[in-house]
């Protein structure tokens, strides 16, 4: 089984700007992966005070992964789908960000604003709906004890739910 490397997003800047300027073996740059959510942070970051070194990161990219083939992971409803009950399905907002991760890649600053600032709104309501749903399950269990099988039911309902309604839709972002 191939071995891959997952970076958070502390880990996706200090990387960057430790290789903005070094490259890295070809044999470890193929091992890179990004998560969604590393994605639309670094995203986050562009868009916010962090633009010019942000933007520095993402363009010296080349010399850290594979700028023709980046992957970023599909979101973790997808994969459980997948492996847990054999549904597959294209993970639009992972291709998206795809998309979006090599574009930025070679362009110019002006031209990334509009994506980050769209990822940034989009991050922003991803935080304030699971904010939202956090609030509601610690309210529910104030009223009744917390059960291992109660938080499983529930865990597995939302997650299911997910599953069925591929909840994700991006802000149409062309690139």
């Amino acid at each position: 089984m191939a071995s891959f490397v997952y970076f958070d997003t502390d880990c996706f800047h200090h990387f960057a700007s430790t290789f903005r300027d070094h490259p890295l073996s070809d044999a470890l740059r193929q091992k890179i992966v990004f998560s969604p959510i590393t994605m639309l942070e670094v995203f986050s970051h562009l868009a916010r005070s962090w633009v010019a070194d942000v933007h520095k990161q993402l363009q010296a990219m080349h010399n850290w992964v594979n700028v023709k083939h980046t992957l970023v992971l599909p979101w973790m409803d997808t994969m459980v789908s997948h492996v847990g009950f054999g549904i597959r399905r294209e993970d639009d907002h992972a291709s998206q960000l795809q998309a979006n991760l090599n574009a930025c890649i070679e362009s110019e600053l002006p031209d990334l604003h509009k994506i980050a600032k769209l990822r940034d709104a989009e991050l922003h309501q991803l935080k304030q709906t699971y904010a939202e749903h956090f609030q509601i399950t610690i309210d529910f269990f104030k009223s009744r004890p917390l059960t291992e099988s109660l938080f499983t039911e529930i865990w597995s309902g939302g997650l299911t739910q997910r599953i069925g309604s591929g909840r994700r839709r991006l802000t149409g972002v062309s690139t």
